[in-house]
Order: structure tokens, then C-alpha cells, then sequence
């Protein structure tokens, strides 16, 4: 996930100074789509991938591996926060994201919910498109079995593309990082699993 979100930081700084360096050769354009204020948007994101590492111990014995899988998890529901992104520049955003499962008895669960906390780095190349990189934590809940799981650091990169100052619509790719511990007499069990998959939404900044 360190690679991924340092490639992404990296496009993302890269882009910004290309973006600085036309528009000091051209004339700026009329319109300027900065965004400073709350936000206030509806998001969708499919958590479509699970990696899994594991370890079991115990006497006498000494487990430990990694594993790979897809699932099809829809989340929906609101996000909200404070977005600083000038019309061209570096800024921020920070907020937290409210999510519920549309599909949780799949999974054999009655509801299966979400909030995400997350801040980002923003980098707008022009007055329509920002690039975004972050960090973010993540807490799942619904069932017992489900709020076993301890939040770990996760992490998240996208683009906005803003058709005024206050509407943008995103797209980004989200990584959530999850770690679950157990033991008795006889073993102890880790787990840890990082989901991830593609995340939409449009926002409103007031």
C-alpha cells in the first residue's frame, strides 16, 4: 500500500507542476473554480478486493500466510467535510465519509456499516481538475463478529473534476486497513486484511 500511495503522491505532484508551469506561458482562464468551505455529497464505492495476512500460533505449532480474493461490497451514503483547494495549487480536504452496505445479506449479515476519516493532499493542474492523495481510518460496524476488527492506517487517491466553485464530481480508489486479534489457552490468532476498491461521488461545498 506504501508504493501505491507514493506512486500516487508522486503523479499527483508531478501533474500539479506541469499544470503550473503552461499556465505561467498562457493566459489564465476566466473562470476560477477555487473551493474553500464545507462540503456536503453523496459517494458509492465498491470494495471489490481482499488481501489477508494471517498468523496461528499455539504449542506446538506455527502458522502464517497471505491470501487474495474478490468480493462485491457496495457502500453508499453521504460524505462530509472541509475542502481548501485553490483554482490552481496546492490545498487540502478532510472529512469523514458515512457509509451502509447495500448488500450486507449476501454476506450473511443484517447491516453491515462504515465510517471513514480521512485527510488528503489536494493539487488542482487547472481550474477544472484536482488530483488528491491521503491517509484515512476506518471503522466497521453492525454485528459483533464485524466490530472485532481494530482500525488500522489506510489510505486513498482520486480526482475531482470541478464544475464551479461549489459542484465536483469525484472518482478515486480507497484502501482500508483492518487488524483482528484473538487467543486462548490453547492459540493465539491475527489477522489482518486491507480492502480496497474503486469509490464516485459528487459534493457541494457551500
Amino acid at each position: 500500500m506504501k508504493k501505491i500511495l507514493l506512486a500516487a503522491m508522486f503523479l499527483t505532484t508531478t501533474a500539479f507542476a506541469q499544470g503550473t508551469s503552461t499556465n505561467t506561458m498562457s493566459t489564465r482562464p476566466d473562470r476560477d473554480h477555487a473551493q474553500k468551505g464545507v462540503y456536503l455529497g453523496y459517494e458509492y464505492m465498491n470494495l471489490s478486493d481482499i488481501h489477508l495476512r494471517y498468523k496461528f500460533s499455539g504449542t506446538g505449532f506455527n502458522s502464517s500466510g497471505y491470501r487474495e480474493g474478490g468480493t462485491h461490497l457496495g457502500m453508499s451514503g453521504i460524505n462530509v467535510g472541509y475542502n481548501s483547494t485553490p483554482d490552481v495549487g496546492l490545498g487540502f480536504k478532510a472529512g469523514a465519509r458515512i457509509l451502509g452496505a447495500m448488500n450486507a445479506s449476501e454476506y450473511g449479515e443484517k447491516r453491515i456499516d462504515m465510517i471513514i476519516g480521512e485527510g488528503n493532499l489536494t493539487a488542482a493542474v487547472n481550474s477544472y481538475l484536482a488530483g488528491y492523495v491521503g491517509l484515512n481510518l476506518a471503522k466497521f460496524s453492525g454485528s459483533k463478529e464485524i466490530e472485532k476488527y481494530e482500525t488500522q492506517v489506510g489510505g486513498q487517491f482520486g480526482v475531482s473534476v470541478r464544475f464551479s466553485n461549489s459542484i465536483a464530481a469525484n472518482a478515486g480508489y480507497t484502501m482500508l486497513n483492518q487488524r483482528r486479534s484473538s487467543s486462548t489457552d490453547e492459540q493465539k490468532e491475527t489477522l489482518e486484511v486491507l480492502f480496497s476498491g474503486f469509490n464516485t461521488s459528487f459534493a457541494y461545498t457551500f
